[in-house]
């Protein structure tokens, strides 16, 4: 969805871009019916450019979000939706405001199959097999450990479309916005000689049954050699109260985009990372 940036204005609503959702694996067929919960999308616009960038954006799952003039209705892993507060600082030396990190609070990650005596089983693995995705309180509920959580941005503004997929792709030129804005462009400039690069920012977290630990795994959409971890950072997960959990991510230094070229941002719930996704770790958990 896009909001109207014009603080004097009632934010307006229209429908994001289209984020592809994953795939569920073959091993995992019988239980596709209930994994299809897992494979949605919600978006979110910003309100502002610039240093009110940094404004919280609620992703309510499931339920309908008014936002003056439009309706937004967003679906997720998480039943009560999270909080998206993208972080920005003036950059005096190119005089532009970037992107710093985006803050996720308010994340689900109570473990799969807790609560399964309450649920009616003798066991977690029991209650985890029977209700793949969810956990037990007072009634099954959605959760998103071990989901894979994939954060694109986009940009309505045809002045920025050379610091989308389709202008690293196509260095000749065809002006568009269809494609997501790169995470990481070099100095926060628009495109120039490929720097514009990282099209999806996608991790997982699986916490352990309990909840005293957690294995994580993250991963940058591919843009050639541009597609690098090395680019990117994540961080600051908390999960000590698993369902109010947070975490960050952002470029690193140099690669922090210019905050102007974001207008939206879409994520997207998956069983898997997408399979051209660069991962941190390629042996880790989210690889099909």
């Amino acid at each position: 969805m896009t909001i109207n940036q014009n603080p004097d204005q009632s934010p307006e609503v229209t429908s994001a871009p289209s984020v592809d959702s994953g795939a569920v694996p073959a091993t995992a067929k019988k239980s596709k019916a209930r994994r299809n919960a897992l494979l949605a999308t919600g978006a979110v616009g910003l309100v502002g450019i610039g240093s009110t960038l940094a404004a919280n954006i609620s992703l309510n799952g499931g339920n309908n979000v008014e936002f003056g003039q439009g309706v937004a209705k967003t679906t997720a892993c998480d039943e009560d939706g999270f909080i998206i507060n993208p972080v920005t600082s003036y950059d005096n030396r190119l005089s532009i405001w970037r992107l710093d990190r985006v803050e996720i609070s308010g994340l689900n990650l109570t473990p799969v199959g807790s609560g399964f005596s309450s649920g009616g089983y003798s066991t977690q693995d029991e209650a985890k097999t029977a209700h793949p995705g969810e956990y037990y309180d007072n009634g099954w509920k959605r959760t998103c450990d071990g989901v894979v959580l994939d954060f694109k941005a986009y940009t309505d503004d045809i002045n920025y479309w050379k610091t989308t997929r389709d202008a690293y792709v196509n260095s000749q030129g065809y002006p568009n916005t269809s494609t997501p804005v790169g995470w990481a462009q070099y100095d926060g400039n628009v495109y120039s000689g490929n720097n514009s690069a990282n099209y999806g920012y996608a991790v997982v977290i699986d916490t352990a049954d309990d909840n005293s630990s957690e294995v994580t795994n993250f991963g940058l959409g591919d843009s050639d050699t541009y597609g690098s971890t090395d680019m990117a950072n994540w961080g600051s997960l908390d999960h000590s109260q698993a369902a109010n959990s947070s975490f960050s991510f952002n470029a690193t230094l140099r690669w922090r985009p210019d905050a102007a070229s974001i207008s939206k941002i879409a994520v997207a719930s998956m069983a898997i990372f997408p399979a051209n996704y660069n991962l941190n770790d390629d042996q880790g958990i989210g690889r099909g």
